[in-house]
């Protein structure tokens, strides 16, 4: 299995366990050999398996966002100012979501999965010069239209 440990580094660096990064690894490895024969005709295949496992890794996070409850943690009173924060936190995400692909993967990737800018660089396939000015068009982006509402 070429590539295993580095693949299940990226997944878990993305997913943020074990169990995830394994699930990703395994569906990532099932769509190789269904495209085994396309795969082996690319120029360069480790690229097509790591794009390949970002977007399954993507979609894992994505589900698991969405069938997780926000639960209030133990202990924790409930005042004025958490609930804006939670409602201002609530609206960067939904501002994000608007965002094109690009700047919206390498936002969520820098600031909420918290990468390093070189290995959003190799995750993605573009320069860290580039992510750079990706994450700085989105900050921006969000950032104005969060002080329009």
């Amino acid at each position: 299995m070429p590539f295993r440990h580095k693949l299940f580094g990226i997944a878990l660096r993305l997913t943020g366990n074990s169990e995830d990064a394994e699930d990703a690894v395994q569906e990532a490895y099932a769509r190789f050999w269904e495209r085994r024969v396309t795969i082996a005709m690319k120029d360069s295949p480790e690229a097509y398996c790591v794009a390949t496992l970002r977007n399954i890794c993507i979609d894992i996070i994505r589900r698991r966002r969405d069938t997780e409850p926000v639960e209030n943690a133990a202990g924790v009173i409930e005042t004025d100012e958490t609930e804006e924060i939670r409602d201002n936190a609530a609206m960067v995400i939904r501002i994000m979501e608007t965002l094109p692909r690009k700047q919206k993967e390498v936002m969520r990737l820098r600031d909420l999965q918290e990468l390093q800018f070189a290995e959003i660089s190799e995750l993605l396939g573009e320069s860290e010069g580039n992510i750079r000015s990706l994450l700085s068009r989105a900050r921006k982006k969000v950032r104005e239209a969060f002080f329009k509402r």
